[in-house]
């Protein structure tokens, strides 16, 4: 079968693959117990989400700028 009979199979398609999940975001590396961690993943879990949504939620910024 050539390329010609084939048709659109195949390929790249228009609006396919993983979406994209709101603004750019970092990597962010820190040093946290085994426990905490685990608390930590359980907790974005529950909630349905990842552990670095989890923070974003639940540590607001104004109580960083607040230290």
């Amino acid at each position: 079968m050539s390329k010609q009979e084939k048709g659109q199979w195949g390929g790249a398609r228009p609006g396919a693959g993983r979406k994209k999940s709101g603004g750019p975001r970092i990597t962010v590396s820190i040093s946290i117990s085994e426990t905490y961690a685990e608390s930590l993943r359980q907790a974005a879990e529950n909630e349905n989400t990842t552990p670095g949504r989890y923070i974003e939620n639940h540590l607001k910024i104004q109580q960083i700028e607040n230290l």
